[in-house]
């Protein structure tokens, strides 16, 4: 009796991994060998199995995808690079609301990437995330969607801004309320740079910020109950930053430009 054919990819990693490195092509059993860091006694039964189950074929000692096999495995990579998002993380993401994320990106949420759970020691709950600054430092763009600021932001964008960075803030109204009445001539400094660019998002922001710079984008989630958390998820690659530019544009579509003050 045949095994289910989704017990022959994922119940082996073997059998997995030997169909994605076919999917790069043909290749010959010790090729295979050395990629999988295997033996031939430990591989040959996994290859057997692929082969019964019309995935595979092979001629003298190459193996390849079979169409059946070709058709399976290009519907293979999504679903794994999904669960690389969640699988470390599934505490995370269980306890914490990402609904807001627009379907068409989570339906791609695999092109974030491996997901690094940033956990800040407790003196340091409410600092900005230094990495990430380090990273905006050397980037060509800055973009920061929020609902509060941190209370040395001018200090930490002005720098940003004297390096060429050119940044781009969207904040929700009660934060816009707090920096005329309480931050104003720093804000109006920002807002006067020719590096920066505020808008007013208009929608309830249902998270508490979302960073991104072109090395990477860091998401602080609130929890499920709408409570703050002091997580943060970051994600880093070419791949990350595209998702992440198509997030914050999505947002620009609900926000209007602030000029003046």
């Amino acid at each position: 009796m045949k095994k289910p054919l989704l017990d022959v990819i994922f119940a082996s990693d073997k059998r997995k991994n030997v169909l994605m490195l076919l999917k790069e092509g043909p290749k010959e059993t010790e090729n295979l060998l050395s990629s999988l860091e295997t033996t031939r006694q430990s591989l040959l039964p996994q290859i057997r199995i692929l082969e019964d189950h019309h995935l595979i074929t092979h001629y003298e000692d190459s193996y390849e995808l079979t169409t059946l096999g070709e058709m399976t495995v290009s519907k293979m990579q999504p679903l794994i690079d999904t669960v690389k998002v969640f699988d470390n993380n599934i505490d995370y993401w269980g306890t914490h609301y990402f609904d807001f994320i627009p379907l068409h990106l989570l339906k791609r949420i695999d092109e974030l990437g491996e997901c690094k759970i940033i956990v800040p020691p407790i003196p340091e709950i409410f600092e900005f995330n230094k990495e990430v600054h380090e990273r905006s430092k050397k980037s060509g763009f800055f973009v920061k969607i929020c609902s509060s600021m941190h209370p040395k932001f001018f200090t930490l964008f002005s720098e940003l801004a004297e390096l060429g960075v050119e940044m781009t803030f969207l904040i929700s109204e009660d934060l816009l309320d707090y920096l005329k009445r309480e931050k104003y001539e720093e804000f109006r400094s920002l807002l006067e740079n020719e590096k920066t660019t505020f808008y007013l998002y208009q929608e309830k922001m249902q998270f508490f910020s979302i960073v991104l710079n072109d090395q990477c984008v860091l998401l602080r989630l609130l929890q499920k109950d709408g409570s703050f958390s002091n997580l943060q998820a970051m994600f880093t690659g070419e791949s990350a930053v595209n998702w992440g530019k198509e997030l914050t544009e999505y947002f620009k579509q609900s926000s209007v430009q602030i000029v003046d003050i």
